[in-house]
């Protein structure tokens, strides 16, 4: 057999392990759902301290699991406009919670600082899908051998 074929024994090796990183990954997806559902709660029944405090570890989660994801570009890219939309979330929060007044002020003059956070993720993710770059394996993850293509 030449060297670095792919064997039986060793595709099922890498897709066990494979398997048990997606389960870890969708255990913490799920976790962070239920976080970001609480901050939401909190913001719409105008919680702030409540609010504050969930949204800290909901972002938090969110970067680890982009840096859990980071050899997988697709994955990292998608985790990175979801960070992206969580802080432009969080940003619209806080502005509701802690600078609008009787005169609405943050919605009538601040809008744009949540929308920075918006835009940037959707020009990732347009990137992303304009340049076809989910077709990239860019750090080798899932390699697979020329036999098996």
């Amino acid at each position: 057999m030449a060297p670095g074929a792919v064997t039986a024994e060793s595709e099922t090796l890498r897709l066990t392990a494979e398997l048990g990183w997606l389960r870890k990954i969708k255990k913490l997806e799920n976790f962070h759902i239920f976080l970001w559902l609480m901050k939401d709660t909190s913001w719409c029944n105008t919680w702030v301290k409540f609010g504050v405090i969930v949204a800290i570890p909901t972002l938090i989660l969110q970067l680890y699991i982009a840096w859990l994801t980071r050899r997988h570009i697709s994955e990292l890219i998608h985790n990175i406009a979801v960070c992206l939309w969580l802080c432009a979330n969080i940003t619209w929060m806080s502005g509701e919670f802690f600078f609008n007044g009787p005169d609405d002020w943050f919605d009538n003059h601040m809008t744009w600082l949540p929308s920075i956070f918006f835009f940037t993720g959707l020009g990732l993710l347009a990137v992303f899908y304009a340049f076809g770059l989910w077709k990239v394996n860019v750090w080798g993850a899932g390699r697979r051998s020329r036999a098996a293509v």
